[in-house]
């Protein structure tokens, strides 16, 4: 059961790197395939090293903190912070903002690895989370790996072929998504797994 759980976080991130990266596409005067591939490539690499970096935090805490309490408060925590972008989402599906679309200058790599950056908070987030669920990762980095360079991608794609479309639906989803694995969650808690 956990590693759908875990396939569902990953699918209600990837629909907010969809829309992050559609936006980023929507406003470049040229973008080839290949480009869109590279630069896919490289947000997904930096969403999942920052999903590794929750890993690591929650490795770290659960390794060297004996204490129930201290593990106690660590899971309260993972689920506040994903109920905190479960809110996120649904706040940004329900207030949607108007985007203007204007063709501009091709963003460098430096530029997109830093917007990649500012978007990788959620996947800090996933990566505690995950851990929470399922401590055996390999599953779940591959997944969270392939699941944001194809969204990534996809969102490049869409963008720069039909424009900035279906941003609601896009954040109701994620949250909807990410609204199952915090419900998952707490149901654990509560059960003492």
């Amino acid at each position: 059961m956990a590693i759908g759980i875990v396939a569902i976080i990953a699918l209600g991130v990837g629909t907010h790197i969809f829309e992050i990266t559609m936006k980023a596409a929507a406003t470049q005067a040229s973008l080839s395939r290949k480009r869109m591939v590279v630069l896919g490539a490289v947000f997904g690499g930096i969403q999942m090293l920052l999903m590794l970096l929750g890993l690591f935090v929650t490795w770290i805490i659960e390794e060297n903190c004996e204490m129930d309490m201290v593990n106690h408060i660590y899971r309260y925590a993972a689920i506040c912070f994903l109920f905190m972008l479960i809110a996120k989402s649904l706040f940004e599906g329900i207030y949607t903002k108007e985007f203007l679309e204007c063709r501009a200058e091709p963003l460098s790599l430096k530029q997109w690895g830093m917007q990649a950056i500012r978007a990788g908070i959620e996947s800090s987030v996933v990566g505690m989370s995950i851990t929470y669920l399922n401590p055996d990762t390999l599953y779940d980095m591959v997944c969270v790996l392939c699941i944001s360079i194809l969204s990534a991608i996809g969102g490049l794609w869409y963008g720069y072929w039909s424009g900035v479309k279906g941003q609601r639906v896009l954040n109701l989803s994620g949250a909807f998504m990410l609204g199952i694995a915090g419900v998952y969650m707490i149901i654990r808690q509560k059960a003492g797994i």
